[in-house]
């Protein structure tokens, strides 16, 4: 598709705006940080190399040929900084809760589960584009699309000691109504997050504007 045709993202969505990557003017997302690089051919990926050797990962169940840049790199990162107490931690797509594949973007909760300690589904509902089952338009319903995405991870990511730590949507939504996301929406999604299961959660505001008032104060927790 040329880029003129391009609007709004493929992705989420969200309007593009013009903005400097990989040394160019390119169209980039306002939300997803997805960029439009025109001709993607030839592709280049980028792997880890050391002494000779990358590091792939090949997972039970699929296709003997199919190797796993993301799991690969992340089970190195964690061998070599779990001995200092670091923490390794990832943040993925929303969807990667429903999708049983790797939803195209080499995410699966099963191959990325083992090598973190912590992983950060963006399960904002402005995201959910196709909506969740049961649930066809996700922000009139930010506790359930919150809440059942935690639940899912946590369900396929069982055999691992991995905690699900949520980035939670405090921006305007881009993909359905425009509605705003104030306090009863955060509020909602804060109270998806804790059902469940999470362990804390993160919210996200692409101008760093957050809706304060949806937090508890500082004298409340104190109080605790």
């Amino acid at each position: 598709m040329a880029e003129a045709d391009y609007r709004y993202c493929p992705l989420c969505r969200a309007p593009l705006k013009s903005a400097l990557r990989g040394g160019e003017t390119r169209l980039v997302c306002t939300e997803c940080a997805f960029v439009h690089w025109r001709n993607p051919v030839p592709v280049v990926a980028a792997v880890v190399e050391r002494a000779g050797r990358v590091i792939l990962v090949h997972s039970i169940g699929r296709p003997p040929t199919w190797y796993g840049l993301i799991a690969g790199f992340l089970e190195r990162a964690r061998s070599e900084l779990a001995p200092l107490g670091a923490f390794v931690a990832a943040d993925v797509f929303g969807y990667v809760a429903f999708n049983e594949n790797d939803t195209d973007i080499g995410q699966r909760v099963e191959e990325l589960a083992p090598h973190l300690d912590y992983v950060s589904p963006m399960v904002y509902p402005s995201g959910y584009h196709r909506g969740i089952p049961g649930y066809r338009n996700p922000v009139e319903h930010p506790y359930q699309v919150v809440y059942e995405s935690v639940r899912l991870i946590r369900k396929r990511a069982a055999h691992t000691g991995v905690r699900v730590r949520p980035w939670l949507q405090d921006f305007r939504d881009y993909a359905f109504d425009r509605r705003l996301f104030g306090v009863p929406e955060i509020r909602a999604q804060i109270k998806g997050a804790a059902d469940g299961g999470a362990v804390g959660w993160m919210l996200w505001n692409p101008r760093n504007d957050y809706t304060a008032a949806a937090l508890r104060q500082k004298e409340a927790l104190a109080a605790r």
